[in-house]
């Protein structure tokens, strides 16, 4: 009877030492199998779950403006501290969508993105059309380039800043300090000079609503899901031209 109760506790122990291997023996397997169905979806493929997300991002993303009052501008002009009050926030609910998109057989695919602000005024503290005061853009730039451009145009520029065409501050909607207006003092210069002065619009978010940015080209993690999503080319090149150095002049990160 003894001999029995040891015998069908070997047994067990035996049992529970081949599951303990099996076990051990799976995990790599299991971690192998599991990755690769996991990389199979995330990859930028056709018919791939993440692909339509990647596509045509339905997750809200918002964009808050925060804006600064100036209050008293005359005298700031006479010597005195901004007085500012700030304001805010301004919000725009933003959509992306991919497009003219070529996939490539290098693991790589090209694309444009349009990227659209509406402006939520539910989420605002205000509508776009509260005015501002603030300093001008428009006239801080061409006091600057008085230092580095040829008697022509520091003519001009001297001409529309002294004569206040373009004055210190400005008041002006959310609407316009955000998206673009046009510019009095750059329409006049344009027409004198369009090669040099060639947009009459002013704005800190030109050029940046309803539009794309360039054409990018990304990894979509099929030959190496390191890689996904990260920027192989952008506009046709892997670098920038903007920069005076190699080091800032190259393209990082990924293409969202």
């Amino acid at each position: 009877m003894e001999w029995c109760t040891v015998r069908k506790q070997y047994c067990g122990l035996g049992l529970g030492l081949l599951m303990l291997a099996v076990g051990v023996a799976l995990i790599p397997i299991v971690d192998y199998i599991i990755k690769r169905e996991v990389e199979k979806t995330v990859i930028l493929k056709e018919g791939n779950l993440m692909y339509n997300t990647w596509r045509d991002l339905p997750i809200p993303i918002y964009m808050q403006f925060y804006m600064f009052d100036c209050l008293n501008p005359e005298e700031v002009l006479n010597g005195a501290k901004p007085y500012v009050v700030e304001k805010g926030p301004y919000t725009y609910i933003e959509k992306r969508i991919k497009y003219d998109i070529i996939h490539n057989s290098n693991g790589t695919v090209t694309y444009k993105q349009n990227r659209t602000f509406h402006f939520v005024e539910k989420l605002s503290v205000g509508p776009e059309s509260d005015r501002f005061t603030t300093p001008n853009p428009v006239y801080w730039s061409l006091v600057s380039a008085l230092r580095y451009e040829n008697k022509d145009i520091n003519w001009l520029i001297n001409f529309l800043t002294t004569f206040k065409q373009e004055y210190v501050f400005m008041n002006r909607t959310v609407k316009e300090i955000l998206w673009g207006y046009q510019d009095p003092a750059l329409h006049f210069a344009k027409a004198y000079d369009p090669e040099w002065f060639y947009t009459d619009i002013a704005g800190y978010f030109i050029n940046k609503n309803a539009t794309n940015d360039g054409v990018y080209t990304i990894f979509t993690g099929e030959t190496d899901i390191t890689k996904l999503g990260h920027i192989d080319q952008y506009n046709g090149s892997r670098y920038l031209n903007f920069w005076t150095t190699k080091w800032a002049n190259m393209i990082n990160g990924t293409g969202e």
